[in-house]
């Protein structure tokens, strides 16, 4: 009977131990828990601090660059080199219209002469045909018709006179006149119409000639002028192309700086809405947990309890003296566990008086970086303000990034001593670009 008691003991001795154990470690746990969220929020807080300057110093930056007159003059400059550079790309333009303008001119100079060597051609060949004029072929054919009826006459008075021997010879000779006269205005005839056949192919030739020459010079002409129209309003397209993609860029940029900032304020929030959230979610995790522990307590105690009330009812039929001995012992036994108890809740106490401590401490902290960040962002420090030479070193920078930008797109248009600056800030002097 005694052996059984003891072993139940030492079963119920052995249980509390292992729950203490469990709730030293649960305590350890919670405590090394609680000290990792307070690292964490320190890091965010410095983080953010950290953010918070970085934004202080690129406004205060931007600050400088907005309000210095040696970077507004510098803008000034550039933006008169870009429109020296567009002047001369225009009146470059300008020149090459200017001598393909000239180049047409001095093509239609040649047509115009090829034009005058044609005419000069036709009125040869109208000279030509004058001299061999139908009308005066006419005239000449009637003159020898009237040749002919005057020596008819003669012949007819001759007869009349009785002379038969003259009349023969003198009708012999007329017919061999008459051949033969005959016979060179056939020759002539045939030569005529020769001449005219070949003429008229010449001048059929010389025809089909100009008007090829001048539909071919129509066909250039209206060329040139579909390539007039097409360079004009090629130009026209180009211009507006140039102005519609000013505009786009423009746009573009706002946009994209609107966009940007309102990328960075939803970012911001989603971060605050995230930073808050987890906060919650820590919270609500921590109270979970000690809902269960507590319910698991409630349980290992009520076990607990029932072991003891059944051991109590065991240890009542034991003897009385074996009772009271068992009851003594169990007294000062959990005397000296109660001060053990009582040791580690004033541990735990101290503990938490800390934890509180120091996040009340972390808490101050944040609102105050908080505050300075806000006053920070607000006004910018007399420091950052006061100094010049950090203002000069802004303003240094942002000159020479701005050169670098534009040196390459201006080129010789750059100002000299702007070119100089650009040499320099390479490394190259001024007797190096000379050579």
């Amino acid at each position: 009977m005694m052996s059984k008691r003891e072993e139940q003991e030492a079963r119920r001795l052995e249980v509390e131990r292992v729950k203490k154990e469990e709730q030293r470690a649960l305590e350890a746990e919670k405590q090394a828990q609680r000290w990792r969220q307070a690292e964490a929020d320190s890091i965010a807080a410095k983080q953010e601090d950290e953010r918070r300057q970085r934004e202080k110093k690129e406004c205060e930056y931007q600050r400088i660059c907005e309000t210095s007159e040696e970077l507004r003059e510098l803008e000034k400059i550039l933006n008169m080199a870009y429109m020296k550079k567009e002047r001369a790309a225009q009146q470059e333009e300008q020149k090459l219209l200017q001598h393909v303008q000239q180049v047409e001119e001095a093509s239609l100079d040649q047509l115009m002469e090829m034009h005058r060597h044609q005419g000069l051609q036709d009125e040869s060949s109208r000279q030509f045909d004058l001299r061999f004029d139908p009308e005066k072929f006419k005239l000449d054919i009637q003159s020898q018709l009237a040749e002919k009826q005057h020596r008819r006459r003669e012949q007819e008075a001759m007869i009349a006179a009785g002379d038969k021997a003259l009349i023969e010879q003198a009708m012999l000779k007329e017919e061999r006149q008459e051949k033969e006269r005959l016979n060179a205005t056939a020759k002539r005839n045939q030569e005529f119409r020769k001449r005219r056949l070949e003429h008229e192919r010449e001048r059929v030739q010389a025809q089909r000639e100009k008007e090829r020459q001048e539909a071919m010079e129509e066909a250039r002409i209206r060329e040139f002028e579909a390539k007039q129209a097409v360079r004009v309003e090629t130009n026209k397209q180009r211009h507006s192309d140039r102005q519609a993609r000013q505009k786009e860029a423009v746009a573009r940029i706002v946009a994209e700086a609107k966009q940007r900032q309102i990328a960075e304020e939803e970012l911001e929030a989603l971060r605050d809405l995230l930073y808050a959230e987890e906060k919650e979610a820590a919270r609500l995790e921590a109270c979970q947990q000690r809902l269960a522990q507590k319910r698991r307590d409630q349980e290992e105690l009520r076990k607990a309890q029932e072991e003891q009330r059944q051991l109590r009812g065991e240890q009542m039929a034991l003897a009385r003296l074996a009772e009271e001995k068992l009851v003594a012992e169990m007294q000062a036994k959990y005397a000296i566990e109660l001060q053990q108890d009582n040791r580690l809740a004033q541990k735990r106490r101290e503990a938490q008086q800390k934890y509180k401590m120091l996040l009340r401490e972390q808490i101050e902290d944040g609102r105050r970086l908080a505050q300075e960040a806000r006053r920070a962002v607000r006004e910018p420090s007399a420091e950052g303000l006061a100094s010049d030479t950090y203002k000069q070193n802004i303003i240094a920078e942002a000159r020479k990034r701005l050169l670098m930008e534009h040196a390459s797109r201006l080129g010789p248009f750059l100002p000299k001593s702007l070119a100089l600056e650009v040499q320099q800030a390479h490394g190259i002097g001024p007797n190096d670009s000379k050579c």
